[in-house]
């Protein structure tokens, strides 16, 4: 038990190293939760610190998902250790303790952490992000589409378990960081990221903003 408890702890920690905001302390002199939409994740730091610092966030947060994941795979060797590390990997990104609890939507994690399980668990998180963000062009809902998947998937393999607990409280989880972007679209969208939307900003630079805390209206002006 006490493994458990420590290696969890271990991967909360990993979740809370954010790379989006300490790049954009150090390259832009700005925390990132205060520019674009307001968190320390990937898709933000794409948009407000560039693409290619924005791919490196992208890469170690799937990365810090798949470790934890991997790592109790290989140490622990059970199953409920890799959904405790995954649990606590994602909430780690999104409640990370030494910035106020104020993190990441946990997507990125989310990813990673189910590459971690395995190819199938990857391709049902990793499928319905991609299918329903095609879809419906809104990422928040392929994001929660994703959660949505990992659950049921645990779901389907383990049952009514805890470990089907801790994915319905990241789907509820992911959801509550999505709000903001759900009240948006269903009022009609505007200064709301889109697929389309997303995949046109890679040819801009955080220099081609006059004031990254007006990103909204940027991106309302660019539709």
């Amino acid at each position: 038990m006490k493994h458990l408890v420590f290696s969890g702890l271990l991967s909360y920690i990993l979740g809370c190293i954010h790379p989006a905001y300490l790049l954009g302390r150090k390259y832009r002199k700005i925390d990132i939760r205060e520019n674009g939409s307001g968190n320390s994740g990937a898709s933000n730091a794409i948009m407000v610190i560039g693409w290619k610092l924005g791919f490196l966030t992208l890469v170690f947060d799937v990365f810090k998902g798949y470790f934890a994941v991997y790592a109790a795979k290989r140490f622990l060797r059970t199953v409920i250790a890799m959904y405790v590390n995954a649990f606590a990997v994602i909430m780690g990104h999104i409640f990370p303790v030494q910035m106020k609890f104020r993190g990441g939507k946990g997507v990125a994690a989310l990813v990673g952490a189910s590459l971690g399980f395995g190819f199938p668990a990857f391709a049902a998180v990793f499928g319905a992000l991609v299918a329903v963000t095609l879809i419906t062009d809104y990422i928040a809902f392929g994001a929660c589409a994703a959660a949505a998947a990992f659950a049921l998937r645990t779901a389907v393999l383990y049952g009514y378990t805890v470990m089907l607990w801790g994915t319905l409280i990241i789907l509820f989880v992911m959801i509550l960081r999505h709000r903001s972007n759900f009240q948006r679209i269903f009022a009609g969208g505007n200064g709301e990221v889109t697929i389309r939307y997303f995949l046109k900003q890679r040819g801009i630079k955080p220099d081609d903003l006059d004031d990254v805390n007006r990103f909204k209206e940027y991106m309302e002006n660019k539709h």
